[in-house]
């Protein structure tokens, strides 16, 4: 196990590292409406287009609009069925991860929760910049308090 220390560690970093590196961000989520549109604004508005290339909603069944905001905010949703008619169906947020993971296209996927109230931009780069330092790394995660 290795750890990073992201002192310092900003777009312009990542940018420097990214060379020709796709990176996708999925959100998979269920009935997130409420947290969704300001998530997927905030990483549209930051990262699409530099450091993002691919914004994914993987929609997980939702009942509350969580689709239709996700996408007016920016966001490429893909409702689970659309992946369970190519490779049959599953349940659950492991599920809605490797949905998710079907439907993107980059080199990195990074992975957020649809319900996040407390996120900023620097997450994602912090996620990226040690998958582009080292190739020998497979999988980086993070670790944060979640207020309940």
């Amino acid at each position: 196990m290795k750890t990073f220390d992201p002192t310092g560690w900003d777009l312009s970093t990542a940018m420097a590292l990214k060379n020709d590196v796709s990176v996708s961000v999925c959100i998979p989520c269920r009935n997130e409406a409420e947290t969704i549109g300001d998530l997927v604004r905030m990483i549209d508005d930051a990262l699409v287009g530099t450091l993002v290339d691919e914004l994914i909603v993987l929609d997980d069944g939702s009942t509350d609009g969580t689709s239709e905001v996700a996408s007016e905010a920016g966001a490429t949703v893909v409702p689970v069925d659309y992946v369970h008619f190519f490779h049959g169906t599953a349940h659950g947020k492991g599920n809605a991860l490797w949905a998710s993971l079907v439907a993107s296209k980059g080199d990195i996927v990074v992975w957020c929760d649809g319900d996040i109230t407390s996120f900023t931009p620097d997450w994602i780069i912090r996620l990226v910049i040690p998958l582009l330092l080292d190739d020998q790394l497979g999988l980086v995660k993070a670790s944060y308090e979640r207020p309940s």
